[in-house]
């Protein structure tokens, strides 16, 4: 009950975040990515936090577009949730769960030309949330979509603690 009740306060946290305003603008982070900055305080510690935030969410996206394990084991925590909506309400995936899905995509999966934007990185001391926008190729079955992450800084590094997919799951 604790961590359904966890998962919901993340969700709602989340929902506030992503229907705020923000002004942002993009900076390129790579080839299909770019990285586009909340409209918060720019001090220095901020700013650092924000560096810190980023090379996580790297790796959130180098494990989706590369399947790279080893980024997965950095970026998430390792009691980590991932949270759909699929054909009977409420999923939950462990994180072996979630890379058993997406490690053996089949040859030219949509998923493997997609494009990601980092839209929103906001921090408050040691809890953060992020939502990355995918837009798939065109005629892609899966369609465009958002990520949203969850993040706690624990002992002094930031983990994804909680994953919500922005569309539903056939599953």
């Amino acid at each position: 009950m604790k961590t359904n009740l966890m998962s919901l306060v993340l969700l709602v946290a989340v929902c506030v975040f992503a229907l705020s305003p923000s002004a942002s603008r993009a900076t390129p982070a790579g080839a299909n990515v770019s990285i586009e900055n909340s409209p918060t305080s720019q001090d220095e510690s901020v700013k650092s936090e924000r560096d810190a935030i980023r090379l996580v969410l790297q790796q959130y996206l180098d494990v989706m577009d590369k399947q790279d394990y080893e980024s997965l084991k950095k970026a998430f925590h390792p009691e980590a949730k991932l949270l759909s909506v699929g054909k009977n309400g409420l999923n939950q995936l462990s994180l072996d769960d979630w890379w058993k899905r997406i490690s053996n995509p089949p040859p030219n999966a949509p998923s493997l030309h997609r494009k990601s934007k980092v839209s929103l990185i906001d921090v408050t001391e040691i809890a953060a949330v992020a939502r990355i926008d995918v837009e798939q190729p065109q005629g892609s079955r899966i369609g465009n979509s958002s990520d949203y992450l969850s993040l706690l800084k624990i002992n002094n590094e930031w983990k994804i603690v909680n994953k919500v997919l922005s569309h539903k799951l056939n599953i």
